[in-house]
Formats: structure tokens, C-alpha cells, sequence
């Protein structure tokens, strides 16, 4: 073979390879893009699919739900499910969380005897702050009691997916609330603490267990329950069966997001599968859609398996889309959160010393009415045994009580206002205590937790800020608070 031949087979060879490589690269380049648009032309079709048919075979399944009973809710709790391979380093976890409310319940009617299961909902994604203090309810007509400790407090558990405990335990906060209200309390406060440090600080919020947990009327612990005579560990609460029996499928709804589904997935597709022959391309984009019933209602772990990083959107789309039509209470499997780390918190562990001792508070018997009568006698308690005490016992509270505002944990001041107040407005009192209430009065005004329309006790809450309208020692403090009570008064209904 002559050497023009030998060079023209190599430059022959040598095309091929380039032409391969370049396909491949383009190939790998196009896999991640159209993977993203099928991921999202999937999650409405997921959505269009849970709207209308998936309605249809709930209807059917639930008629099956002839008998009744009642539902012991012994022990409610968080269950956190916590992505973290999704971080990729990152520190945001809250966007790659789940969170729901769950409780274990004893289903007591069934004739096969007591039966426990365990239901979820109060469902929660990507959110923070999570409002676990302030959701007391699975769902509408299906309320939670969490136990309680000898004051009346509730006794908080969370359960975190496996490793995410030890994730949080070990990464310092990206966000730390507490920053400090002076140069003298920044300089004087250690440092942030880690992200489940920085959790619990949500959960450690006293005044508020106090307004929802001491009211006569806190959740009842039995709850109507439905379930299948053949199957009565998928019981659910009967307001919820009924809801769903009740609820028709939305064709409008499954055609809007079917089409728009539809022209995305193909569009994916086409863009993942540029190069592939037509008939793999057809077995990719309509094979799927032949399993429509199964991954309809299991999208996200189909296409992250699929593909981890384009699909997250996707995924992230589905759980946004589908969440308005799930039932908003669903049963779990008893065992499905035997592997995850229970942690608990209370009382015993809150920062807020003066909860305890000899300015603390108990909830009273019989129970107060209503929130508004729960926040009404915790104050009046410690009212009254600030005007019992003498200057050396009051000075120590007022001095943590400040110390507390110029740090950013002043959740507990609004117990205190009436008392303080009073104190620095007695004259028998020494200069130094008088001085110290009427500062903490000050701290409590520059940063309020401010009372907001519709919250439990906000009447209460508003009478006692009310109070500091009238107060001599520091025209600073009226200012202040008519301040806030103007923007208050300002502020839309809820």
C-alpha cells in the first residue's frame, strides 16, 4: 500500500473518531436539558393525572370504608425527610426538606380488636420557619395532642431521615437569628450555633405553647375514624373520607396541565434523544406514558433515578403541582420511620429560665377558657408575685429579662410586661430596680414580637402593649408603642 493510501485511511480513521466523539459530546450535552423539559412536561402530567382518573379510583377505593370507629392520637411528631445528597455542599436544607405532621393512632372499633397505624399530614416543603409550635392539626376536623409536662407545656418530638440529624448537628447555621440589639450584647454573645441549634430556636417559643396548649379546648385525643372492615390498618379520619368521597374529578384542570405536559415531554424527548433512531425515541416518550396510573402518583423518585440533577426541577415542580390534590391526611406504613432519629424538646431544655421557680408559670385548674384566658392568668401569676418580691429578688429577673431582649430572645417578655411596669412606676422601690424595668420596658419596644391579627390570645396580647401607653418614667417607650400600635391597627384583616 502506497504512503498517499496509508495517510488517506488514517485521515479516513481519524474523521470517524471525531465524528464519534462529537456525537457523544453532543448527545451527552443534549441529555441534561431535555431531560429537565421531560421532567417537567412529567410533573403535569402527574398533576393532570392525581386532578381527574387518579380521583376516580379514590372514589372507588374509598366506598370500601363502611365502618367506623375511633382513633387514639397517642403520640404525634415531625417527620423531617432531609435530601442531602441534593445539596451538593450546599447549606439550604429547608429546599431539599419535606416535613409533616404525623401521629401513631390506635384504632379502636374494628372486630378483629385495636389496631394501630399512623397517619400524616400539615405537609410542608422547601419552608422555613416549618410553624411546628404553630400547627396543632393534621387537618381541618383532625387535631393532634402533644403531651404535656407537669406545667402544662408540650413535649415536642421530631424525627429526622437517617443522617440528617448528624448533618445538622454538625454544620454550622447558615442563618442565626440572634444578632444582638447592642455593641455590648454582640460583643458578649458566643458564637452562632449549629443548623439544629438553629432549629430548635423555632420550636423554643414558651408564650406561644402557653396560648395554644393550656385552653380547656386544646385537641381532644379521640378522632372519627374510617376504614375498610377487610383493611383497618389504612384507616383515615371520616371527615377526610368524606371530603374525598364527596370530591369530583377536575377534567378542566386534567386537560390544561395534560397538554401542556404533553407538548413539554415530547419536546424533551426530542431534545434528550436528537440522534437516537425514531423507534428508540417512540419507546422512550410513549412507553412512560403507558405506566401513567403507577407514576403518576410516584413522579419524583422515577425521574430522579432517571436523572438526579435535571430532574430536581421537575421534581420540585411535581411536589408544587400535586400537593393541592393529595388527600391532606394519608396513612403510613407503622414502620416506615423506624430508622429515623427521634429527637424531643421541652420545656426542661428552653433557654427561658424564668419559666420556672419563683416567676414562673403552671397551667391553672380548671383550665383557662380560651387563649385570651390562658395569656390572661399566666400574667396576672406573675403580676402577682413580682409585687410580692422584694428588690433583691426582683432585680435578678429584670436583669435577665433585658439581657434577654438585647439578644434577641425576648419571647417571653409580654409575661412580664404588666409586672415590670408596675414596678417601675412604684417609688418604694430602689432606683437600680426601677431603672432596670423600665429598661427592659425600653428593649421590649425597640424589638417586639408584635401581635398579629388572628393569632391565638391577639386581644390579650394587645391590651398588654396597650398598658405602656401610659408611662411617665420614658416618653421614648409611648412613642414606641404607639407606633406599633398604629401599624397593627393599620394592618389587614386576616
Amino acid at each position: 500500500m502506497s504512503g498517499g493510501a496509508r495517510h488517506g485511511r488514517a485521515n479516513a480513521l481519524a474523521g470517524r473518531a471525531a465524528r464519534f466523539g462529537l456525537g457523544w459530546l453532543l448527545d451527552k450535552l443534549r441529555w441534561g436539558p431535555g431531560i429537565l423539559f421531560v421532567g417537567i412536561g412529567g410533573a403535569f402530567l402527574s398533576g393532570a393525572w392525581l386532578a381527574g382518573p387518579e380521583r376516580l379510583v379514590l372514589a372507588h377505593s374509598l366506598e370500601r370504608f363502611t365502618a367506623r370507629g375511633e382513633g387514639h392520637a397517642s403520640r404525634p411528631f415531625w417527620a423531617f425527610e432531609v435530601d442531602i445528597d441534593r445539596l451538593h455542599g450546599g447549606w439550604n436544607w429547608p429546599a431539599v426538606t419535606s416535613a409533616e405532621l404525623c401521629t401513631e393512632v390506635e384504632v379502636r372499633g374494628p372486630a378483629t380488636g385495636a389496631v394501630h397505624t399512623v397517619v400524616c399530614g400539615a405537609r410542608h416543603a422547601r419552608h422555613a420557619p416549618w410553624e411546628i409550635v404553630e400547627t396543632v392539626s393534621l387537618a381541618p376536623d383532625t387535631p393532634i395532642a402533644w403531651r404535656r409536662d407537669e406545667r402544662g407545656f408540650p413535649r415536642y418530638e421530631v424525627r429526622f431521615s437517617p443522617g440528617a440529624a448528624a448533618w445538622l448537628g454538625e454544620r454550622p447555621a447558615g442563618f442565626w437569628p440572634l444578632v444582638g440589639q447592642s455593641d455590648e450584647a454582640r460583643a458578649a454573645m458566643p458564637p452562632p450555633g449549629t443548623e439544629l441549634d438553629a432549629f430548635w430556636l423555632e420550636v423554643d417559643r414558651p408564650l406561644e405553647w402557653l396560648v395554644r396548649w393550656w385552653p380547656a379546648e386544646a385537641a381532644p385525643r379521640l378522632v372519627p375514624m374510617a376504614f375498610d372492615p377487610v383493611d383497618p390498618q389504612g384507616a383515615l379520619p371520616a371527615s377526610v373520607v368524606e371530603d374525598a368521597r364527596a370530591l369530583r374529578p377536575a377534567w378542566a384542570m386534567t386537560a390544561a396541565l395534560g397538554v401542556f405536559g404533553l407538548v413539554t415531554w415530547f419536546v424533551g424527548w426530542g431534545y434528550a434523544m436528537g440522534g437516537a433512531p425514531r423507534t428508540r425515541f417512540l419507546v422512550a416518550a410513549i412507553g412512560p406514558l403507558l405506566a401513567l396510573p403507577w407514576w403518576g402518583s410516584h413522579f419524583e423518585p422515577v425521574l430522579l433515578w432517571l436523572e438526579p440533577r435535571a430532574g430536581e426541577v421537575g421534581a420540585d415542580i411535581a411536589r408544587d403541582i400535586t400537593e393541592g390534590l393529595r388527600l391532606p391526611v394519608e396513612v403510613r406504613d407503622p414502620f416506615a420511620f423506624a430508622r429515623y432519629d427521634r429527637l424531643a424538646f421541652d420545656a426542661s431544655r428552653s433557654y427561658y429560665d424564668p419559666l420556672g421557680g419563683r416567676f414562673g408559670v403552671a397551667r391553672p385548674e380548671p383550665p383557662p377558657a380560651d387563649a385570651d384566658a390562658a395569656l390572661g392568668s399566666a400574667v396576672a401569676m406573675v403580676s402577682t408575685a413580682m409585687d410580692a418580691a422584694d428588690d433583691a429578688a426582683l432585680l435578678p429577673l429584670l436583669e435577665r429579662l433585658r439581657q434577654d431582649e438585647l439578644v434577641d430572645r425576648g419571647q417571653l417578655g409580654l409575661l412580664y410586661l404588666d409586672g415590670a411596669r408596675r414596678v417601675a412606676l412604684d417609688e418604694r422601690r430602689a432606683p437600680d430596680v426601677r431603672w432596670t424595668a423600665a429598661s427592659f420596658l425600653w428593649w421590649l419596644t425597640v424589638t417586639p414580637v408584635e401581635p398579629r391579627r388572628g393569632e391565638p390570645a391577639f386581644a390579650t396580647r394587645l391590651a398588654l402593649w396597650k398598658q405602656l401607653l401610659d408611662f411617665p418614667p420614658d416618653p421614648a417607650v409611648v412613642n414606641m408603642t404607639r407606633s406599633m400600635l398604629e401599624r397593627i391597627e393599620a394592618s389587614p384583616a386576616s
